[in-house]
């Protein structure tokens, strides 16, 4: 399965506004090309470590 980076991009733009930890946020944005890419990277070559989430329920 290969993650394309404007999918993963424009997933994380429509979920933004519902962020809360505003501190995280921030510091994700600062460079968030490059987290993107980073992100993207790491699913592609099956490097991707799940760590410690926060569950949620949409409605």
């Amino acid at each position: 399965m290969n993650v394309n980076f404007d999918i993963v991009y424009n997933t994380y733009m429509n979920i933004r506004g519902n962020i809360r930890n505003k501190k995280k946020f921030f510091y994700f944005e600062l460079l968030l090309y490059s987290n993107i890419n980073y992100q993207v990277n790491s699913i592609n070559n099956k490097n991707y470590k799940l760590n410690k989430f926060n569950i949620f329920y949409i409605k």
